[in-house]
């Protein structure tokens, strides 16, 4: 019990620190891929690690460029449509949010050596693939008769001279006296004395995570494929958030009304490596192994914050923080998967693969900042997690039917804490003539979280995610 405490409040601290703080919620949003690519590689739950022959494979799997025999160019863009189902204090709301993008697009060379050689190919790729997709809005309301976030800033401030107050929150209470000083410097108070108030909040997350490939591999004998990605992911997220608490029932002597407005944007890019291997036991059964190096992120943050506060008696204050900015960096985890497939007469395929990932090897660095805390944090708050893709082909002519299933395991030390189980059901078309292919896939997600308001809220936001993409690629053997 003593354990799950203390981890839950780190989670608070997570979830509630202040905006200029580099956390261990952003070393876990930066580790979490959840592979894009190619339209059939996402109606087959991303399986495409052992199987190959798909542009996908080389964020996966790179040895899964040894199967292409032909030059190949694709593009594929998606459309995105995500839903969040948000209940707090026992009231339920929804918000919705849509965002086109570029899925993938990327070319493969082959060099194909003398007919006496081993090496059957040699494999060259160079292009992109999706790796998140940060786009959501939220939002949610509920009326607290216990506390207001005034009570957070109450606890940060207390004992604190008020010049050196935080700038990006505490001073901001100051000098809006949404907090103020009673009987001593240091010791403050708010006229939100015990909640009852209406509280509001929303979230709009935009960004996403691509990852530049370069890629080479080789066809040993059409039985032994091996492949090397240099990976160069990029990260753009930016995040705003609009906080209100109102007096709707006249029972805050005074208050009338409040709002905090926080930005962030992050940029990162980075570097990794990844090895694979796939083996070709029969003409019928491939097995396949990959090792991701961890990504070695360079980060900037930039954010900043403000708050307005209105009174009964027809005042009303304004604070405008500094523009912050931080650079650090970022190390995620390493990662290793394993698949089987099996190619039924060339009519069908059927592959499924296993994912290792443990995100407590997650680590924040810095030259001027220890990260001590953070880290520690890291290591209380999450463990590791499976992620299992399966998926499957028919074929019928020119036409091919996909569906696929991915799962990935709850990344949280306990569901106690919070619960980021996350789930997906895939389908899709394809359409090959002469050269050209044409590609449509449609994935369904669900997952959920919890999400603290602030340190003393009395309980947190209960929230379900719901995304539903489409997506089309169209490619050429060249």
């Amino acid at each position: 019990m003593k354990k799950i405490l203390l981890t839950t409040c780190f989670l608070v601290i997570v979830i509630t620190g202040k905006l200029a703080s580099q956390n261990e919620a952003d070393a876990l949003r930066y580790s979490q891929i959840y592979y894009g690519g190619t339209a059939r590689s996402v109606a087959m739950g991303g399986a495409f690690g052992t199987l190959g022959g798909d542009f996908s494979s080389l964020s996966m799997n790179p040895a899964g460029i040894g199967i292409y025999k032909s030059k190949e160019f694709t593009i594929t863009p998606s459309s995105y449509f995500a839903v969040v189902k948000s209940k707090y204090l026992n009231n339920f709301m929804d918000e919705i949010k849509y965002n086109l993008n570029l899925n993938n697009a990327g070319v493969v060379f082959v060099i194909t050596p003398k007919k006496e050689s081993v090496c059957k190919g040699i494999q060259i790729g160079f292009g992109f693939n999706r790796l998140n997709n940060y786009n959501s809005n939220s939002y949610f309301e509920g009326y607290n008769t216990t506390n207001s976030i005034a009570d957070d800033f109450l606890a940060k401030a207390q004992g604190v001279q008020p010049e050196n107050l935080d700038e990006f929150d505490t001073k901001l209470a100051f000098n809006t006296y949404l907090i103020d000083t009673l009987g001593g410097l240091t010791n403050y108070v708010s006229p939100i004395w015990n909640g009852n108030v209406l509280q509001s909040k929303s979230i709009m997350s935009s960004g996403s995570n691509n990852e530049l490939v370069l890629t080479v591999g080789g066809n040993m004998n059409d039985k032994l494929f091996i492949g090397g990605t240099i990976g160069f992911p990029f990260v753009r997220y930016t995040l705003n958030t609009m906080y209100e608490e109102t007096d709707e029932g006249d029972s805050v002597a005074g208050f009338k009304k409040m709002e905090y407005n926080t930005f962030l944007e992050t940029q990162g890019s980075g570097f990794n490596f990844k090895f694979g291997v796939i083996y070709k036991i029969t003409d019928w059964v491939r097995i396949g192994a990959s090792i991701h190096t961890p990504t070695f992120y360079t980060m900037k943050d930039k954010w900043s914050s403000d708050i307005s506060t209105y009174f009964d008696d027809g005042t009303d204050y304004a604070s405008e923080s500094p523009k912050g900015s931080f650079d650090y960096r970022l190390n995620t985890p390493f990662r290793a998967n394993a698949g089987v497939a099996f190619i039924i007469k060339k009519n069908a395929l059927i592959s499924g693969e296993y994912e290792f990932v443990d995100y407590r090897n997650a680590r924040l660095r810095s030259s001027t900042f220890s990260f001590n805390d953070e880290n520690k944090a890291i290591d209380n708050l999450y463990t590791y997690q499976s992620n299992v893709r399966a998926g499957f082909e028919i074929k019928y002519d020119m036409l091919s039917f996909r569906g696929g299933y991915t799962f990935s395991s709850n990344p949280y030390a306990s569901k106690q804490i919070n619960d980021g189980t996350k789930q997906s059901f895939n389908g899709g078309l394809g359409l090959r003539i002469s050269k050209y292919f044409f590609d449509i896939a449609y994935s369904y997600s669900m997952s959920k979280d919890k999400y603290y308001l602030y340190g003393v809220v009395p309980s947190p936001v209960l929230n379900d995610y719901y995304s539903h993409s489409v997506l089309f690629t169209f490619g050429v053997k060249l």
